[in-house]
């Protein structure tokens, strides 16, 4: 997770083999930076993924992240998906 001093966090990467997929594992790390960045004065977490990773585009909707524009660095890429989830 790379931190903002604009007060949010950017998740760059994640990933679960697929040998141990559909264990909540996904849900675990979200949740255990989540609470990272909230700990850290983080107001928002924002992150960016591909249009085709529709696994981890349910976790993360499925967690309270909500489409958003793109941000940072990123452009308008139409493969890409950017979401927020707003820390409280």
């Amino acid at each position: 997770m790379k931190l903002s001093c604009a007060g949010y966090g950017e998740l760059k990467r994640m990933y679960v083999r697929p040998g141990f997929r559909g264990r909540g594992l996904g849900k675990m790390m979200l949740d255990h930076l989540s609470a990272y960045a909230r700990s850290k004065g983080m107001q928002s977490l924002l992150l960016q993924t591909g249009v085709y990773q529709t696994e981890a585009i349910r976790l993360y909707e499925r967690m309270e992240f909500m489409r958003t524009a793109p941000f940072g660095e990123y452009g308008g890429d139409p493969l890409c998906l950017y979401y927020q989830k707003i820390l409280d």
